[in-house]
């Protein structure tokens, strides 16, 4: 990649997630800070996207109806909370997109210790894209109740991903051996309009 074409797509990710320089250069980090994170961002645009778009359009031979995103895997600094829901969200509008291309939903799930912890969280990164819909982990919850989660997401839940847990750390335990009321949960689910698959994630270990 030359060096124009460089500057020319820097310009267009600092626009896009802080809205110009002058609001980028505000963000309180040192000017080595601040590259390290449009670094990560290029990476992200330029590896990220065009392979999550590369495997949906293979997964089309599949004919899929869900086709489910994790928004992030590690922990995040608070300090970087709000640049990494900007950027993600902006992904998750062109992969919605993506998604529909093959005639698939795509289905952004809650993580635990990542982005998309709680269902304000969930809102700001589909929130502004119709397309995109949530996969509701029970498993992953850790800071909200589920009812809050399903009252303020209800009509966005596309699909589900069930296990029980002590309700301090994800454990994928079969139903009725943690902290979950099932027959509650299954109720408000109901009561969204739920009519989708009820997939169960149990680790092996969990079985014993």
């Amino acid at each position: 990649m030359g060096l124009t074409r460089i500057r020319v797509l820097l310009h267009n990710i600092v626009n896009k997630l802080f809205g110009g320089f002058r609001r980028f250069q505000s963000l309180g980090k040192s000017g080595k800070e601040r590259y390290a994170l449009l670094y990560q961002l290029v990476r992200m645009y330029r590896l990220t996207f065009p392979l999550r778009h590369f495997r949906f359009r293979l997964s089309a031979i599949f004919r899929p109806q869900r086709l489910v995103l994790h928004p992030g895997s590690r922990p995040v600094p608070e300090e970087e909370r709000s640049e990494r829901e900007r950027c993600a969200a902006n992904s998750i509008c062109r992969l919605s997109l993506a998604a529909k291309e093959i005639g698939a939903v795509l289905c952004v799930e809650n993580m635990p210790h990542s982005i998309g912890r709680t269902s304000a969280e969930m809102l700001r990164l589909i929130g502004g894209c119709t397309e995109a819909m949530v996969c509701f982990d029970t498993n992953h919850l850790l800071l909200e109740s589920h009812a809050d989660f399903i009252g303020a997401l209800g009509d966005r839940i596309a699909t589900v991903h069930l296990s029980d847990y002590d309700g301090r750390d994800e454990r994928h335990w079969l139903p009725g051996r943690g902290v979950i009321d099932w027959p509650d949960l299954c109720r408000r689910l109901r009561r969204t309009g739920y009519r989708g698959v009820y997939i169960f994630e149990g680790h092996h270990a969990a079985t014993s």
